[in-house]
């Protein structure tokens, strides 16, 4: 076949709500760097709605990034729902972390030394707190000026990929919230608006456990899934608005093994994205990231 040839992929999309199914068709482009990608899809006959979800991934089948659209039976293009790209993090040599979009000028903490780690489940960068007790090390995405926040609701959509080297003696966060990193990992139940990812064993916990607040009460829900050192684990967080966030922990092999729809105390402000922990013993632990990626539903 000739480099300019064009493929042509045909999809079967699962069955819409109604229980029609959907095809769609994109022509991918040869060796001409313009050539368009071009995509035709049509709600069957009857069906009343329908979404088509496009997930990239790498080789490795890390998801970096999903983009959804939702047809709607008798409205025209503009009444579709997007996801749009608004930054993204990956590590970058010698050790910093490679920042784009809305995510990109991020605080890197490491009073241990920061590094780049590669095996088997990709490059990551590794942030370490050193052996001082309560040191934290991490990312934070809150600038000054006031770069590197989304607002909920808002319809922000955030997937990170990220491991502990040790779970002992620890306080971790990752997700979404509008304190610092000082003020996150200071308690166990900081004051705050916050959405996201928990781990503290000053609490006693042995399993990850996924955290909300909003102006009240903390509110927990214990996924029942432990913490294993050095394995990498996914954490998404999607929502469509003010009604509702999806909170999904997939494992290392990217299977789901925890999913739960949140619909009370979410956050309602501006934040930041976080991944971080501290150290709460005198000794080095570290946080390994090895990409976090930011969408905007509207």
């Amino acid at each position: 076949m000739s480099q300019s040839a064009p493929i042509t992929k045909t999809v079967s999309l699962p069955d819409d709500p109604q229980g029609a199914p959907i095809t769609k068709s994109v022509a991918l482009p040869g060796a001409t760097q313009g050539a368009p990608i071009t995509k035709s899809v049509s709600l069957p006959g009857g069906a009343q709605s329908a979404a088509l979800t496009l997930q990239v991934a790498n080789i490795r089948g890390d998801l970096l990034a999903a983009f959804r659209r939702k047809f709607i039976a008798g409205r025209d293009l503009a009444a579709m729902t997007h996801d749009y790209p608004q930054g993204s993090i990956m590590p970058s040599t010698p050790s910093a972390m490679n920042a784009t979009g809305i995510l990109s000028d991020l605080t890197e903490l490491a009073p241990g030394g920061q590094g780049i780690s590669s095996g088997n489940d990709g490059p990551s960068s590794n942030f370490n707190t050193g052996g001082v007790l309560n040191n934290e090390a991490g990312i934070d995405t809150h600038q000054a000026s006031g770069f590197g926040l989304v607002t909920m609701p808002g319809a922000p959509q955030v997937m990170c990929k990220f491991h502990v080297g040790f779970t002992g003696d620890i306080r971790l966060f990752v997700g979404l919230t509008d304190i610092a990193i000082s003020t996150m990992l200071a308690s166990d139940d900081p004051v705050g608006d916050y959405i996201g990812l928990q781990f503290s064993t000053a609490r006693g916990d042995t399993t990850w456990q996924f955290a909300r607040r909003n102006g009240g009460a903390q509110v927990l829900i214990d996924t029942g899934i432990t913490p294993v050192a050095s394995s990498p684990v996914y954490l998404e967080l999607e929502s469509r608005g003010a009604a509702d966030v999806t909170l999904k922990l997939r494992n290392s092999s990217r299977k789901i093994v925890r999913q739960d729809i949140i619909t009370t105390s979410l956050p309602n402000t501006t934040l930041r994205f976080m991944a971080a922990l501290r150290t709460l013993a005198v000794v080095n632990k570290d946080i390994n990231i090895y990409h976090a990626h930011l969408a905007v539903a509207v």
